[in-house]
């Protein structure tokens, strides 16, 4: 462990502002998450998967896996690059054509990300299956408010826009 004033140790810290994350070395492990997490905050943050494109320019594509983009599709989640802003992305794809971005390499699109409104960010480096079952119970609320919304509108006799 560091040693109080030596430059060379610094804590993990929050990549959004200077503030270390303080670790309890004493407290006891919490199931799956390290001692400096919070597990408030744990469930709360927003999953982040930083990949870098293989070709020579090597771009930055941030997925979110738990954030859904299509209603008919529950395989895309939404994606964010500092040239195409918001997309839809298929994991699985953008997995098999990219490799796993260093922090120092997704740092820029970390902070444009939290200008944006993304403020609560945890980054992972692959998509946990948790995050599959999130991305699918948002989709399949969606379509039962859609559901509900046809139902209302039949049974009021009122013609369903399209």
């Amino acid at each position: 462990m560091g040693i109080v004033g030596d430059l060379s140790y610094q804590p993990m810290s929050d990549p959004l502002s200077a503030t270390p994350v303080q670790s309890d070395a004493t407290a006891p492990r919490r199931k799956g998450l390290p001692r400096s997490v919070d597990p408030a905050k744990a469930k709360a943050a927003t999953p982040v998967i930083f990949r870098r494109w293989r070709d020579p320019d090597g771009g930055i594509i941030a997925l979110l896996p738990t954030i859904p983009c299509s209603y008919e599709r529950d395989d895309l989640c939404t994606s964010y690059e500092h040239v195409g802003q918001h997309g839809a992305a298929l994991y699985t794809a953008v997995i098999a054509s990219t490799f796993s971005a260093k922090p120092e390499e997704y740092a820029d699109l970390l902070v444009e990300l939290a200008k944006i409104g993304y403020s609560d960010l945890r980054a992972y480096r692959r998509e946990q299956p948790w995050m599959r079952r999130a991305k699918a119970k948002t989709v399949e609320g969606w379509r039962e408010a859609d559901r509900r919304q046809a139902a209302t509108t039949e049974r009021l006799g009122l013609e369903a826009r399209s």
